[in-house]
């Protein structure tokens, strides 16, 4: 069951790689993973945490350069194989206070965020209504690149 709903999820899935990079032969290899995110509207709207956030804004950008210095990525399968495309990002969106209402347990700040891409027609993630609970021994699994790039090449 959690490969169907991989398979349902694998294109709504963005990883966040750095526009521009020091090392150019590592770049073609395969890009740095600063982090990862999910699509919520289908206008462009992409979930992060904050700490990507901050390190997108981290970024160096060269002189003169306006936009971000990041791009979005998604990794398509095909046919032939894994096609990445690359989506400029428009905006980016963190919490700068947070009031929670009622019984809250978390950080002082959620580790959330979101980025607006330049895209429409994109796959939204179909999230659990609020409310609804998880029931004992029910399976749960997390997808994107967690542990970053270095685990997805060999050495060398």
């Amino acid at each position: 069951m959690l490969i169907e709903i991989y398979r349902q999820m694998r294109h709504r899935l963005v990883a966040f790689v750095p526009r521009f990079s020091p090392d150019a032969a590592a770049t073609r290899r395969f890009p740095t993973i600063l982090g990862t995110g999910f699509v919520v509207h289908e206008d462009g709207l992409i979930a992060t945490n904050q700490h990507v956030i901050d390190l997108i804004c981290r970024l160096p950008r060269p002189e003169g350069f306006k936009g971000w210095p990041a791009m979005a990525m998604f990794f398509i399968l095909t046919e032939k194989g894994m096609v990445n495309v690359s989506i400029e990002i428009m905006g980016i969106a963190g919490f700068s206070k947070f009031s929670p209402q009622q019984f809250y347990y978390g950080p002082p700040k959620p580790d959330l965020g979101f980025v607006q891409v330049k895209a429409r027609g994109l796959l939204p993630v179909k999230l659990r209504p609020h409310g609804t609970m998880y029931e004992e021994g029910e399976e749960v699994a997390t997808a994107g690149f967690p542990m970053g790039t270095d685990h997805l090449t060999v050495p060398g």
